[in-house]
């Protein structure tokens, strides 16, 4: 309980209540997954790997696992290839529209299952484009 002539606690109004649990924003849920491996590195003299050795195997997955062709839009999959990098931030320094830029990659892959980078990451590399050019 407050005291009589204190002021009411405020909370910002985008934040909400510092109390309350935070939303979780992300597309998929935990699952508990027991999955793992569990690799030993074994190096040579120069200290460098020579071999990797599994040490345990847990393979046993609780969920469905995605298919192989859509592997390629996960984070470690993803080919970063700096010549379509420059070219993708020549198209932002010609100011061509973000949505024309995805249409651009499109056609040069063949489609939207084989561009190698997500329309959240070409968003995310116009930003750095047009700040760096601040």
């Amino acid at each position: 309980m407050r005291a009589k002539g204190s002021p009411a606690k405020k909370t910002h109004p985008l934040k909400g209540n510092k109390t309350s649990k935070p939303k979780r924003n992300k597309t998929s849920k935990k699952t508990g997954c027991k999955a793992k491996l569990k690799l030993r590195f074994v190096y040579d003299r120069f200290k460098q790997v020579e071999a990797v050795v599994i040490e345990q195997a847990h393979l046993d997955h609780n969920h469905k696992l995605l298919p192989p062709q859509s592997a390629q839009h996960m984070i470690a999959h993803k080919t970063k290839e700096p010549v379509l990098f420059e070219y993708i931030d020549e198209l932002h320094e010609s100011e061509v529209p973000p949505q024309c830029v995805t249409n651009i990659m499109r056609e040069m892959h063949g489609g939207d299952e084989n561009v190698p980078i997500t329309s959240r990451d070409l968003e995310n590399r116009r930003v750095v484009t047009l700040l760096s050019c601040i």
